[in-house]
């Protein structure tokens, strides 16, 4: 199993959450930092508010083996409301609604195996790609979902199940239709004038799909097939985005749909709720068919939208990853960012108060499954572009952003994978430029249809925990601050004292618990190590405990390791190492990438909050030694002539004595060049220098080289540094034509 890495960088970030004006999935009991519905909230901002830093520990996962696709948007809940001290999660996983009671990671950095509390079964000839909605009707629970297509019936299902009783769920209502053929949106729960009603889009059928006559579930719990009423708005094109709920310009509540005519061509319906929508008798029924307002669009409209806050502005992309933001008052667009404009896409965007973050999935079409996708940020006043984040595979979600009480923000992005290149991951970005901060790999196969692989499902984020739905099962983090520090290295060298050369000493380092999660978190395989940087080679000792027995050595990543249990433990730890002329410093690390990811002497174990303090260092000074480099500059690079004529090459040699000991120093300076070699004996004092100006010239076009050497005159002295004592350089001669003289052209060459 790959454990999880990610480093996390906070930025200024702040977030005001609003509450939807409908029969909803954050209203009524308090859910508004809970994912309740596809997109989090009615909102679908995907704006999740944490208390930690997401610094990711595996916790669980279910359904890997055998494996088990999910498209669905795992809800993340509190516990509390089911009588449970850990949060809930419901997902859609395989032909089946799935119930979960988190598990606590634990400080071994494995995923658990966490079956689900329940399960009850789904209709339809396959996973569905609705998404669960969550809804509070009267104090009861009700998740509502939509189904693939049943073949048997020809049509496809709403079910809904009542998860008040979290250890007994039942499920409350069920029918289907036949003009519906399949149900890719969340279902949308209103209360249009007390009225409970349901929409949800039809896919392949072209049309909208309005459940009414449902009170009974509001009423007493349950609602029996064919006491629904369900009405039916035609549209020309698929439709799978999840409605919106919107302001219109009077004030009242209308809602935003997508049509799907293809690659070139869609549409953005509006619908006006009291327009097309009577009562009569006390039931709702269909007036009018007519949208209140519809936009052509350049491609199909294929996935959902955020809203803003006031429901006035709809923020979405087209299939072929156009963004958009339109005003649902105006009637108008506001404006279109077609910066990755050309890449299919299939997926939704994420919304913070200034910005907008769009998913480029990758590829020209839906069967591009190989190809590279993206994530762009754009301005949400503006329209501007922000940033762009690429990656080798798909970007296969709707991004997911993971705030902390204000402080800071990341974004989530869950990849394809490449089958043989690349895994299934979580990439996670700066909100506000887009760097990559790292990636949590995921143990599942790239493999897969064209509609979704990999992360193939949504990322979901509240009560600091991360959960993941794939194409092999469901996985979930949680949020565990820790922290640890190198705190403090002696090189041995006595105090006031300079190290000498051949001579073993024993540093000693300190490394420290920083900071616990505030429970019983032991670390048993933190890695540690110290490096003996001589001149530019990074040679690594062998660490030894106060005893002086060597560190216990970690097989699973040949690393020396040690143990701390709590915050505020120490460790103490030694190492020998000699003075050698090159010797610059010496340095201690922690669970952390040294000198760097891509060539690690030291690698990183356990998710940190920070790693700027795992590494601490020491500088060298040996005894006698003196430094000079020699540095080479030409006054040109490309020097250019006319036929049969000189040019002067001018290069520019310099010794430089880089150290401060005191007393001069012979050196033997030498430039060389086509001309040949130029020698002085010159001394330098501490940080002096020494200049020749060394000339040729030619008329010869060609590559010229030269060479510049600063080295001991004697044996006085020992160089502490050989590398940086000769530098090169070259210089290319040109020789440029001149045009033919006719009657009507004259050249005079004036001067050089």
């Amino acid at each position: 199993m790959r454990r999880v890495i990610v480093a996390f960088l906070v930025l200024v970030f702040l977030f005001t959450s609003a509450f939807p004006a409908l029969a909803a999935t954050t209203s009524g009991w308090g859910l508004w930092k809970d994912v309740t519905t596809f997109g989090f909230d009615d909102y679908h901002t995907r704006v999740g508010d944490n208390t930690n830093f997401p610094v990711m520990w595996p916790a669980w996962y279910a359904f890997q083996n055998p494996p088990e696709t999910s498209y669905s948007q795992p809800l993340i809940l509190d516990g509390d409301y089911f009588g449970k001290d850990r949060p809930v999660i419901i997902a859609a996983i395989g032909k089946a609604l799935c119930g979960f009671v988190s598990k606590q990671a634990k400080p071994d950095g494995k995923f658990q195996p966490n079956p689900p509390v329940w399960s009850l079964p789904l209709k339809g000839d396959g996973p569905t790609k609705s998404h669960p909605t969550l809804v509070d009707l009267n104090g009861r629970k009700l998740v509502f979902v939509g189904t693939e297509h049943d073949s048997t019936v020809g049509g496809a299902w709403l079910q809904v199940f009542d998860v008040t009783d979290f250890d007994h769920p039942k499920e409350v209502f069920r029918d289907w239709s036949k003009q519906v053929h399949d149900i890719v949106s969340a279902p949308v729960v209103y209360d249009w004038n007390g009225r409970l009603i349901v929409i949800t889009t039809t896919g392949d059928t072209q049309r909208i799909a309005l459940w009414v006559n449902m009170d009974k579930l509001k009423e007493t719990g349950k609602l029996n097939p064919g006491e629904e009423t369900v009405y039916y708005l035609d549209l020309l094109g698929r439709t799978s985005s999840t409605p919106s709920i919107v302001k219109l310009a009077d004030g009242s509540d209308g809602f935003a749909v997508g049509v799907d005519q293809g690659l070139y061509s869609g549409k953005l319906a509006i619908y006006k709720f009291n327009d097309i929508l009577g009562e009569n008798n006390g039931k709702p029924y269909l007036k009018s068919k007519e949208p209140y307002r519809t936009a052509n669009l350049p491609s199909g409209l294929v996935a959902s939208f955020s809203v803003s806050g006031d429901r006035t502005k709809l923020y979405f992309g087209d299939c072929r990853s156009r963004v958009y933001c339109y005003d649902t008052r105006a009637l108008k667009g506001a404006w279109v960012n077609t910066a990755v404009a050309g890449t299919f896409s299939n997926r939704s965007p994420a919304l913070l108060p200034g910005t907008v973050f769009f998913p480029a999935v990758g590829g020209t079409s839906s069967g591009d499954v190989n190809s590279p996708g993206k994530v762009i940020a754009v301005d949400r006043n503006t329209g501007k572009t922000m940033w762009v984040a690429n990656f080798d595979s798909r970007a296969q979600t709707a991004p997911a952003v993971w705030a902390v009480n204000g402080h800071g923000s990341i974004v989530l992005e869950g990849t394809r994978g490449i089958s043989g290149k690349s895994s299934p991951a979580l990439a996670m970005l700066g909100a506000g430029t887009g760097e990559k901060y790292g990636y949590v790999n995921l143990p599942v196969s790239s493999g897969g249809g064209s509609y979704a692989a990999g992360v193939s499902g949504e990322i979901s984020v509240a009560h600091d925990h991360l959960v993941v739905t794939t194409n092999e099962g469901i996985f979930a983090w949680n949020a565990i601050p820790i922290d640890l520090e190198a705190v403090s290295i002696d090189s041995g060298v006595p105090r006031g004292q300079k190290a000498k050369v051949g001579q073993k000493y024993t540093a000693t380092v300190v490394f420290k618990y920083r900071q616990d999660p505030g429970v019983e978190w032991p670390l048993d395989l933190i890695p540690v190590a110290a490096f003996h940087v001589i001149g530019d080679t990074i040679n690594k000792a062998s660490l030894k405990d106060e005893a002086g027995a060597p560190l216990p050595v970690y097989e699973g990543n040949k690393q020396q390791v040690i143990s701390l249990n709590k915050q505020g433990d120490t460790v103490t730890v030694t190492f020998d190492w000699t003075a050698q002329p090159g010797s610059k410093k010496l340095v201690a690390a922690l669970n952390t990438f040294y000198p760097d990811i891509m060539n690690p002497k030291l690698v990183r174990y356990y998710p940190e909050l920070t790693e700027k303090n795992n590494v601490v260092s020491v500088n060298i000074e040996v005894e006698g030694l003196h430094d000079v480099k020699a540095t080479l500059l030409p006054a040109k690079t490309v020097w250019k002539t006319l036929p049969g004529r000189d040019v002067k090459i001018i290069v520019t040699g310099r010794a430089t004595r880089k150290d401060d000991s005191s007393g001069e120093i012979p050196v033997r300076f030498t430039v060389s060049g086509p001309g040949g070699p130029v020698t002085k004996t010159v001394r330098l004092g501490p940080k002096d220098s020494e200049r020749t100006i060394y000339t040729f010239t030619t008329s010869t076009p060609g590559t010229y080289r030269f060479r510049a050497e600063a080295w001991p005159a004697d044996g006085s002295w020992e160089d502490a540094y050989p590398p940086d004592n000769v530098a090169e350089t070259t210089v290319r001669v040109e020789v440029v034509q001149l045009p033919p003289k006719d009657s009507k052209i004259h050249a005079e060459l004036i001067g050089d």
